[in-house]
This record gives structure tokens, C-alpha cells and sequence, in this order.
């Protein structure tokens, strides 16, 4: 949603004010916003230099994007289950996400530490991400935590086991 990529868009922004951050923000998928607003957008707050446009990604190298992130972002008002909010968890990455619905019923109570906004990007928010991105070791920490986290309650495991009791 066009929105989503704005407001992820002026939060980058706000983070690229550190002349020393040196991270780029990669924009992974198929392009699901027009251009009226997001590209002038770009221009007007010079990001261009420092976005990368992916377009359409094979299944199979979605891994090399998470693994190479260094915080990785899903800004959306509205999503399902959020399939690759868990994907970014389970490859032991920050994650900064908006407290769409589905998330605040079915992902929040988990426990995890995400890095969460709530429709919007505040200055709080903006230090949170500066504060991970500065500290690998409490990356690896909360990306250890989360994980766990995970591991109890969404693997693959646990739903095999909960699928058998059912058949």
C-alpha cells in the first residue's frame, strides 16, 4: 500500500539525518503502490542515492534479503497473519511493524521484542531503530529471545503436532 511505503519512506528519512548511518533501505517485491506519490517522494527528501527497488523476488532468494537486513520493516495498516513478519523472526532479524489487528490478537500477546508503531512513526520509534542498529549485540539478544519465542508457538513443528491431534 502506497501509504505503508510513505510512512516507512519518512522514517528512513528521519534515520538518515546521522550522517553515519550507512545503511540503504531495500524496497523487496512487487511494486503495490503507484508512483504519484512515492517517487516524488523520494525526490523531494533526496533518498534516492540510498533506496534500492527490488521489483519481484523468487521464493527461493527471499532468504539472502533477510539475512542481509539489518532491521527489517512491514509499516502496513492492514495485513493477514503476517507470514513474513514470522519469516523476518525466525531469520533472527529486528523487526519494526505497525500494530495492524491480526497483530495485536495473534502476534503481540506472544511476547516478542518488535520494534512496534502504532499507525504512525514518532521520534521514540526513530530512536528505538538508531538504538538497534548501534548494538549488534542486542540484535543477536532479542533476535535469540524472539526466536524461542517462535519456536514455542509458530513453527512447523507445533503445527504438525496440532494437525495430527485434529485428523
Amino acid at each position: 500500500h502506497e501509504t505503508d511505503i510513505v510512512r516507512l519512506l519518512e522514517a528512513f528519512h528521519l534515520l538518515k539525518q546521522d550522517p553515519g548511518l550507512p545503511h540503504k533501505l531495500v524496497l523487496v517485491g512487487r511494486k503495490t503502490w503507484t508512483s504519484s506519490e512515492v517517487q516524488p517522494l523520494i525526490a523531494r527528501l533526496r533518498l534516492a542515492p540510498h533506496i534500492i527497488q527490488t521489483g519481484h523476488v523468487a521464493d527461493e532468494d527471499t532468504p539472502h534479503f533477510y539475512n542481509g537486513a539489518s532491521v527489517l520493516a512491514y509499516p502496513s495498516l492492514y495485513e493477514g497473519f503476517g507470514n513474513a513478519l514470522i519469516e523476518a523472526v525466525f531469520h533472527g532479524r529486528p523487526v519494526l511493524v505497525n500494530r495492524y489487528p491480526v497483530y495485536v490478537a495473534d502476534i503481540a500477546p506472544l511476547g516478542m521484542q518488535l520494534i512496534e508503531i502504532d499507525g504512525a512513526i514518532t521520534d521514540e520509534t526513530v530512536a528505538t531503530v538508531r538504538s538497534v542498529l548501534a548494538s549488534p549485540a542486542r540484535q543477536r539478544r532479542v533476535a535469540r529471545q524472539n526466536f524461542e519465542i517462535a519456536q514455542r508457538h509458530l513453527s512447523y513443528r507445533l503445527l504438525r503436532r496440532r494437525l495430527r491431534r485434529l485428523l
